[in-house]
């Protein structure tokens, strides 16, 4: 799974950097100095085109020639159009009347019902021409236009830009403009700081798009040709707004219409989100910061040795560098194929797998290093799952013959390269992908991690021996470095059986190649084009896209795959302020104590157990844009030698994988605690997680961009964008899994029976209702595979709405933003894989579905029994 998302990470950073900046033909990355705001980056259509929009650009000038001012607006004027009549030149600057005239008549019977505002109150009034007098007397009326404070309108003066667009949005208020603000920056870079919330809302709704360059032009004076172009722009948009009940039938359609029919994949994508989006904003980010650094190197700014800025630049060069890549081939990796080869017994296979899984590859037997379910505390060694190249649960869906032809192809084609001739490739592959599926049909469904009690099996030496009768299972582990092992975690023993069954000398042709399979597959992301092209062929075949990903991309994404933290650092230094930590860390304080004030108004829970709930409530640490540690961060452990002194990127790899090993090891055999501190994501990426063994939530400063969260959005706004996210993390402590551990992060019963029985019932009514979604012909949402998440969902709505409060003018806001957080387009192999494999429900049914359980929603919008989004009291799901 990593791998595919560093493929997506490099697809991301490829559809951004279109004009390289490095050169791969030699062994020099670079050739000239550059910054990203000297970066001509053109698209295909010569303007910033990309789907979903809403990405800063921070300082890239995105136009079509260099120098050149571009046209301010693509669209072609009607030549039919009856404003065109008025005696001005389409190139001549307009007043302040005339474009409140045109923008008004934009709005045709919209303002029937309003009077004109008597302008006589205004000392110039009577300098204003008759046809313009009822137009500007309706913005007057409006709130569009107040006057100067020497009380007058100045209705012959020039206007520019920004004030126009601003009667635009202000006249449009009562309609129904998109509520979220956004971060203007993100937008333009010259807009004033009182015209934030118009021109956002107008950038939202594409009535405005600016010069392309980054700018607003806000202080140029409008032309005529400009003005009538808005004016076009709203006819269009008055003419798209939903004139029927779409939002009584599908609530995702109707906030996300126009997003979702102007937006298509961009290549090489399977799906597109704001996931997708930020981390495209954030892949800039990334690159400006490596960027500086190659900048700073070629001024004769040489980083020390071991340092941070040493190691992105080695990590950088050798992964930019096409023609070194390509020179080293797979040598990199030849002795573990040798190792391979020279397997004649299953004590050999033993000990080649001992020795990949001391370097970080792919094994039959992975021996990992986690938190005691039972004692969070101290760390234990876990035997879970294994490598089986298709996802076990894509083979038990019954359909996966198409991908296996894929995954068998993708494997022969590795044998290929590797030496093998067409015939031996194709007889090996086999083997190897026969064996792959007979472990993917032994693995557990994803669902029985839902039941950790019934998982958590441990095993002595002893029983660890018998288990694994058909090896050496303790000089297995010696090998491994681990001494003195007393127990180990058995999540998945049935696997484990199935293992132990294959254990057989008769089946040594099929483990070897299954080793060989698992070698090349992890490797082929780090070594030549020849295998990288091998890996994106293979995704792109049972994914539905045509990814193409560029040399600079690639370096980015395996830079930050190795140095994401001391990346990090960087990230949050320029892009994350201590204002908006601390604003989001309130706003977690709230949840929090709303949360405990639900909890107390349970009515299926008794006091007891209450009391013990709002005691792990209390706990949860709430942890926000970066850790502490990061500060400063230098990683002592790992060291890498320049491609000058022959250095590789699977070298790197292989060396990171061994210093983690070795930390592993050093936390069993030491018997180190558990680091209570330590996060799983970079402050970088766009996710968020709750960590149960840590009673922890974790909001990287990554996703903290619109549309979940603006410094410049309303409160409701930012409630239902990153309010529900952290709601939907705290909710994760007490689902269906997180219910099992207590404060302290230990698998311990809390609970009453009788309560345990009744939030038992709750779940299975949970899993019955989704149970019964059809998403597309004859594909169902698994109720039981996305429990988890769809409690966390609803328990995270329900918190968030108690925070709105009763009455709250601006639901409406809070509930647009959040369907806006899941606005998505995908191809419709991937929708499929993801229901069969994804514990989240797809995003339409974490809105539709959601939303039709609240009352505050249902009375909002006024919905009855008929609507697509009303549900019966009865069927409603309710349980946090």
């Amino acid at each position: 799974m990593k791998k595919i998302i560093i493929l997506l990470e490099a697809i991301i950073l490829s559809i951004c950097i279109l004009t390289p900046f490095s050169v791969f033909a030699d062994s020099d990355i670079y050739q000239g100095l550059f910054r990203f705001d000297t970066l001509s980056v053109k698209y295909s259509d010569g303007v910033l085109n990309r789907p979903g929009g809403n990405v800063a650009l921070d300082n890239v000038k995105v136009l079509s020639t260099v120098g050149q001012q571009p046209s301010p607006e693509p669209e072609k004027l009607s030549e039919e159009n009856e404003l065109a009549s008025l005696n001005i030149e389409l190139g001549a600057y307009v007043t302040r009347a005339q474009a409140v005239y045109v923008l008004v008549s934009g709005l045709g019977d919209e303002l029937k019902a309003v009077k004109p505002a008597d302008l006589s109150v205004f000392s110039d009034s009577s300098e204003i021409e008759p046809i313009y007098q009822k137009s500007l007397g309706l913005a007057v009326s409006l709130g569009a236009v107040n006057g100067s404070d020497d009380g007058k309108l100045h209705g012959n003066d020039y206007i520019t830009r920004v004030e126009a667009f601003a009667i635009v949005s202000r006249v449009l208020s009562q309609d129904d403009l998109p509520t979220d603000l956004g971060d203007g920056e993100s937008f333009f870079n010259d807009i004033p700081d009182w015209a934030v919330p118009d021109i956002c809302r107008l950038k939202n709704a594409g009535l405005i798009l600016g010069y392309g360059d980054g700018t607003l032009g806000s202080d140029d004076f409008m032309t005529y040709e400009q003005v009538l172009l808005v004016y076009s722009r709203l006819l269009k948009y008055q003419n798209a707004l939903p004139t029927n009940n779409l939002y009584k039938n599908d609530y995702y359609e109707y906030v996300n219409e126009q997003w979702l029919s102007e937006t298509q994949l961009p290549e090489g994508y399977a799906k597109w989100s704001n996931v997708e989006q930020l981390s495209q904003n954030n892949a800039y980010r990334i690159q400006n910061i490596i960027g500086d650094i190659i900048t700073e190197y070629y001024i004769g700014n040489i980083p020390p040795k071991d340092s941070n800025k040493q190691k992105i630049l080695d990590i950088y060069k050798a992964s930019a560098n096409v023609k070194y890549r390509d020179s080293v081939g797979i040598e990199p990796i030849r002795k573990y194929l040798d190792m391979i080869d020279g397997i004649q017994n299953i004590s050999d296979f033993t000990n080649v797998m001992a020795e990949l899984e001391n370097n970080g590859f792919h094994s039959l037997i992975p021996i990992r290093v986690n938190n005691d379910f039972k004692d969070s505390t101290k760390y234990s060694l876990t035997f879970e799952s294994c490598y089986t190249g298709i996802e076990s649960g894509v083979v038990k869906s019954g359909e996966y013959e198409k991908i296996e032809e894929n995954y068998k192809n993708y494997i022969r084609t590795l044998f290929i390269i590797s030496g093998q001739s067409p015939a031996e490739a194709e007889k090996k592959a086999d083997l190897a992908v026969r064996f792959c599926l007979k472990l993917a049909n032994a693995t557990m469904d994803e669902s029985q991690w839902d039941n950790p009690g019934d998982i958590y099996n441990v095993y002595s030496t002893n029983s660890l021996e018998n288990l694994f009768s058909n090896m050496n299972m303790l000089g297995y582990l010696k090998k491994l470095g681990y001494n003195n092992v007393s127990e180990i975690m058995v999540y998945d023993k049935e696997l484990a059986k199935t293992i132990n069954s294959l254990l057989d000398r008769d089946n040594i042709p099929m483990l070897k190649e299954y080793l060989r399979a698992s070698v090349l597959d992890y490797s082929s992301l780090y070594l030549n084009t020849e295998m990288f092209n091998a890996y994106q062929n293979y995704i792109n075949s049972i994914s539905g896209v045509n990814a193409q990903i560029t040399p600079d991309a690639y370096a980015v994404t395996i830079t930050q795959s190795l140095m994401g933290l001391e990346l990090g650092e960087e990230y949050v230094e320029r892009y994350f302020s201590s204002d908006s930590k601390k604003e989001i860390e309130d706003l977690a304080s709230v949840i929090i104590d709303t949360f405990e004030n639900r909890i107390k108004e349970l009515d299926w829970m008794s006091d007891e157990t209450k009391n013990v709930a709002i005691e792990k409530l209390s706990a949860i640490s709430i942890r926000i844009g970066y850790p502490d540690y990061l500060i400063n961060y230098t990683n002592r452990d790992y060291s890498i030698r320049s491609i000058e002194d022959g250095g590789t990127i699977m070298e790197y790899l292989i060396d990171y994988n061994k210093m983690a090993h070795n930390q592993d090891v050093t936390l069993i055999n030491e018997k180190v605690p558990v680091n209570k501190e330590s996060w799983t994501l970079t402050p970088q990426t766009v996710n968020a997680y709750y960590d149960r063994a840590n009673n922890c939530i974790v909001i990287p400063a990554g996703i903290l961009q619109a549309p979940y969260y603006s410094p410049n959005a309303s409160y409701e706004g930012n409630l239902g964008g990153i309010g529900s996210v952290i709601a939907h993390e705290i909710t994760h402590a007490f689902d269906n899994v997180g219910s099992q551990f207590d404060k302290d992060g230990n698998l311990n019963d809390w609970w009453k029976a009788e309560d345990f029985s009744a939030f038992n019932q709750i779940c299975k009514q949970f899993v019955s209702e989704y149970d019964k979604l059809e998403v597309m012909d004859g594909c169902f949402v698994d109720g039981k595979l996305t429990l988890s998440e769809n409690i966390a969902d609803i328990g995270g709505m329900a918190c968030v709405l108690d925070i709105a409060g009763e009455d709250n003018p601006n639901l409406d806001e809070l509930f647009k933003t959040y369907t806006r957080t899941y606005r998505s387009v995908c191809t419709e192999e991937y929708a499929k894989m993801l229901l069969v494999t994804d514990e989240h429900a797809p995003n339409k049914v974490r809105v539709n579905m959601v939303l039709s359980n609240f009352e505050k929603f249902i009375n909002l919008y006024h919905l009855q029994s008929g609507d697509g989004m009303y549900r019966n009291e009865s069927s409603r799901l309710s349980i946090w």
